[in-house]
């Protein structure tokens, strides 16, 4: 035995397997042929199983059937095997045909989008080349579209302007909703309301407009007790306080008995009470507002002490706001001079300034009652004892005074002076309801209005003139010629009777003066000329009357 080798067993039954993985030469073969036998059973015994079973077979003779769903395991078929072999990678189990179209999510595996023409849209399917053509169906061809509405497919198309034709904003597109919304309201009146239009206006003109036409309108006078009309001595109210004066001069003026004029004055407020009641105008729902109030702030009242300026000013501020934002026209007075006192006078200033300040920025029409008043007892037109009696409130009669100077933001007064004179025809200041106009070359003025009396073709029952007197001593004469066909008429101021005007003569008589008032005091005055259709014998029969000029002389 070589080196390296073990000892074999030599008997013959020896396993010469052993042998044959060892590589080793055999000694000794089995008996019979026996491997022979055996290799050739083993092939038999694959002949046999591939023709006879078609599945695989376990023990005992049972042969695996394929799996089935939810059932016993198995094997699988040919079929399910290229079922598997088709999943593509990151599949899902029942996953749906699309997850989401512009927002549209699919509610089962079989669920469809329609994609729908509209308005110049045609949709077009092709199954055969599997495409979806979406068809403009307009005169041009768009292209490329931006991110707003754009023309011929490039340039976006701009907001319209005043001159420029766009497209709509969405400012202007409210605009004509609302608009719409309030044409509706108003669909069963036979007219729009002129009365709201002031909500939109907000101008003092707005309003003027609103009283000549004969509207409704409505006017709150807001302040303090000289609002109120506070009657020195007793504290009571008296007879005539300025909101009243106010309202009676606005309705001769304009011929208009719809005008209301409330009065809302309450003694010692001062701006904190303005602001915690502002509500009480608000209820009333005016056009214009009059507010007046500073004389307590500066000075102190039963309801409290001194307000400071800066103070004062804000609390007015925010009591105009409160009106300007219910649409209410304000207009803002500053308190009246204290004059029997120097100091006291200098206390009122700066809260005067504020107001004025206030006006500016709030663009509100403002009445310097301050310097108004003041040159009322300047010009010695009453004394300041009867004027202020306590330096503070006026006298029964003078709170008119208020409202003449107010009156001048309502409408355009001339301002009479010596050697002034308002032609009839043409003028701003004076209003009729005539139609005749007679023209005299022979005339200085050449024109005259004309009321005609019922003798002849009736036309004109008035002639009103308003005018502002700030001098003493002025006289007024009406200028108008004389005729055979005059007659005359009445004359009142201030809705008194102080004259007749007679228009008669046998002849022709240019340029006669008439004397009205000799003595004009400080105020606003309305003059009125009324058709009393009276006769004066050899009048003839058409019972003119004849207006050229008013005439203001020391």
């Amino acid at each position: 035995m070589k080196d390296g080798e073990t000892m074999r067993s030599r008997f013959p039954w020896r396993d010469t397997s052993e042998d044959i993985a060892d590589q080793a030469h055999p000694q000794w073969e089995t008996p019979g042929g026996a491997q022979q036998k055996a290799d050739k059973a083993e092939q038999n015994a694959k002949e046999y199983s591939d023709a006879k079973l078609s599945a695989h077979v376990g023990t005992g003779g049972s042969a695996h059937a394929l799996a089935t769903p939810n059932g016993p395991a198995g094997f699988i078929s040919g079929t399910d095997q290229a079922k598997i072999n088709g999943i593509e990678s990151g599949a899902e189990v029942n996953q749906n045909a699309f997850s989401m179209i512009n927002g549209i999510g699919a509610s089962t595996k079989e669920d469809a989008v329609d994609i729908e023409g509209g308005v110049g849209i045609t949709i077009t399917p092709d199954p055969v080349s599997k495409k979806v053509r979406v068809t403009a169906t307009g005169t041009a061809t768009p292209g490329l579209h931006g991110t707003e509405h754009t023309g011929n497919g490039s340039d976006p198309i701009p907001v319209a302007t005043e001159t420029v034709s766009g497209l709509m904003s969405p400012a202007d597109k409210q605009a004509i909703a609302d608009i719409t919304a309030q044409l509706a309201e108003k669909a069963n009146q036979t007219s729009l309301d002129e009365t709201n239009l002031i909500i939109a206006a907000k101008s003092l003109s707005a309003v003027m407009d609103l009283m000549t036409k004969g509207q409704p309108t409505k006017i709150v006078c807001y302040g303090d007790s000289i609002t109120f009309g506070y009657k020195v001595g007793t504290g009571v109210q008296v007879a005539n306080p300025y909101p009243a004066e106010l309202q009676s001069k606005l309705r001769l003026i304009y011929g208009n008995n719809n005008i209301n004029v409330v009065n809302k004055g309450h003694t010692g407020w001062r701006s904190p009470e303005a602001i915690a009641n502002v509500q009480e105008v608000l209820a009333e729902s005016p056009h214009v507002a009059v507010v007046m109030f500073g004389i307590n702030d500066c000075k102190g009242s039963s309801l409290g002490t001194v307000v400071p300026v800066y103070t004062f000013k804000e609390n007015m501020k925010s009591v105009i706001t409160a009106l300007k934002e219910a649409g209410i026209c304000v207009v803002l007075c500053s308190t009246t001079p204290y004059l029997t006192s120097a100091t006291e006078s200098k206390k009122i200033k700066p809260y005067n300034q504020a107001l004025k300040a206030i006006a500016l920025e709030f663009n509100l029409e403002f009445v310097d009652l301050e310097k108004e008043v003041a040159t009322v007892y300047q010009e010695r037109f009453v004394s300041d004892i009867n004027l202020l009696p306590d330096g503070v409130h006026f006298g029964d009669g003078y709170y008119a005074y208020l409202s003449h100077i107010i009156l001048k933001k309502f409408w355009i007064f001339p301002d009479a002076s010596s050697g002034v004179t308002i032609p009839a025809v043409s003028s701003p200041f004076v209003v009729t309801d005539t139609t005749v106009i007679y023209t005299d070359a022979g005339q200085f003025y050449g024109r005259n209005i004309i009321l005609r009396g019922t003798g002849g073709v009736a036309d004109g029952s008035y002639i009103r003139f308003p005018f502002f007197c700030s001098k003493k001593g002025l006289k007024l004469y009406i200028l108008h010629p004389k005729s055979s066909s005059g007659t005359v008429i009445s004359v009142r101021l201030n809705g008194a009777v102080v004259a007749t005007l007679d228009s008669y003569n046998a002849t022709f008589v240019y340029d006669v003066e008439t004397l009205i008032s000799d003595s004009l005091g400080f105020g606003l005055y309305v003059l009125e000329l009324l058709r009393t259709d009276s006769t004066t014998p050899g009048a003839g029969g058409t019972y003119n009357n004849f207006v050229s000029a008013f005439v203001f002389k020391t």
